[in-house]
């Protein structure tokens, strides 16, 4: 992904806790990036979305117009109803996409996610993030990322403007199993 000066970037952002919302209002702060978001609850999304972001009915309608989707939820169900439902975000995904898995998810729900969204041509990236509600706020959040070095480095002006630091993992799968032994390692102390 190649930024150009003054060229816009679509990104859709699917989830509205507390990562998310982080995620977003860092976001906001680029007249460059367009928001597309989308949330279970809309009217979480009414008290955060600006006037040149697009608040979507749908994943898949949030999908449908970017080229990055990330998203951010609670769970393994939450997962893989945004992504996989009926009205999902792989249905709106267009060969080339970036799909980042930021959420809270099972090692075996995210080796099923990355198959499935191979095989729709898309860039599939596991990406769990950690740090805090601040963290969230202030862009400074930690991401483990699990895939190419080429996808890490493509979207890095955009994973930048809200996250501080990364571990970068070699492979896909590997973010999401090294943010839960951490996870476990942290909780144990």
């Amino acid at each position: 992904m190649e930024e150009k000066a003054g060229e816009s970037i679509n990104i859709a952002i699917l989830g509205a806790g507390i990562m998310a919302k982080g995620m977003i209002r860092n976001l906001q702060k680029h007249h460059n990036i367009n928001l597309f978001l989308y949330n279970r609850t809309r009217e979480v999304l009414h008290s955060i979305a600006q006037e040149r972001d697009t608040i979507c009915f749908t994943p898949k309608d949030a999908a449908l117009q970017s080229m990055i989707v990330i998203s951010c939820v609670s769970d393994d169900y939450a997962s893989k109803e945004v992504w996989f439902g009926e009205e999902g975000a792989a249905k709106g995904l267009a060969p080339g996409t970036f799909a980042i898995e930021s959420s809270t998810v099972s090692v075996n729900y995210m080796t099923d996610w990355i198959q499935r969204l191979l095989e729709l041509g898309v860039t599939p990236v596991d990406c769990p993030l950690t740090g805090s509600k601040i963290g969230a706020e202030n862009g400074e959040l930690s991401a483990f990322f699990g895939g190419e070095m080429d996808t890490l480095n493509s979207l890095r002006p955009i994973l930048s403007l809200f996250c501080k630091k990364y571990l970068e993992l070699a492979a896909l799968g590997t973010a999401a199993n090294s943010s839960w032994c951490t996870t476990c390692w942290v909780g144990r102390f």
